[in-house]
């Protein structure tokens, strides 16, 4: 029942852009700049995975087997900007969109309630009886959706270290600065 990236997010929409990790690791030229976004990219989905949250303004795809019974549908990666579309195969096969289905926002946790009809019935045994599709993730041109400040700095000692180290295997003996990425993103990981 885990959501899938369906899109992937434009650079603009990436919590730290290409000039940023540029000043950050201080580089004057443009020759790397493809690589540079390629690690911010990976930096963003690490930390997605790490703190559940959704870092990039993408769109995500839940399938379900079945509705929750009367409880409502969570959704991850918050912040949530809004559900796409909700649809289902009805008893019969036939796919069905669902209306009157209600979104509601609260801080991590957003969910869909279901119509006041409740959530229908959906053709037993298949996997993707139940189709959500909606958007999340930061966006640095909405105040409302800005990431927070602690996990862009993870990102940027994340991409920067993916760049810095392109190989898996190092001969120089590095040593971690204790609990670095860990004190920046924890703060923010939701636990569900």
């Amino acid at each position: 029942m885990s959501a899938v990236r369906i899109t992937r997010p434009d650079a603009e929409d990436l919590p730290l852009s290409v000039a940023e990790l540029k000043r950050h690791l201080r580089i004057g030229h443009d020759d790397d700049d493809a690589q540079l976004e390629s690690c911010i990219r990976v930096a963003v989905r690490q930390a997605e995975t790490l703190t559940g949250r959704g870092l990039a303004k993408a769109s995500y795809r839940l399938n379900l087997s079945d509705f929750p019974g009367a409880s409502p549908v969570s959704l991850a990666f918050p912040p949530v900007r809004g559900v796409t579309s909700i649809s289902y195969f009805d008893d019969e096969g036939v796919q069905q969109s669902l209306e009157g289905w209600r979104l509601w926002g609260v801080g991590d946790l957003p969910v869909i309630y279901p119509p006041s009809s409740g959530w229908p019935s959906v053709e037993p045994g298949r996997p993707d009886a139940v189709t959500i599709t909606f958007e999340a993730g930061c966006d640095p041109s909405d105040p409302s959706f800005i990431c927070a400040e602690t996990l862009q700095h993870a990102i940027m000692l994340l991409a920067a270290h993916f760049y810095e180290q392109p190989l898996p295997v190092s001969e120089v003996s590095m040593t971690e600065v204790p609990h670095t990425l860990e004190a920046l993103m924890s703060p923010e990981r939701i636990y569900r």
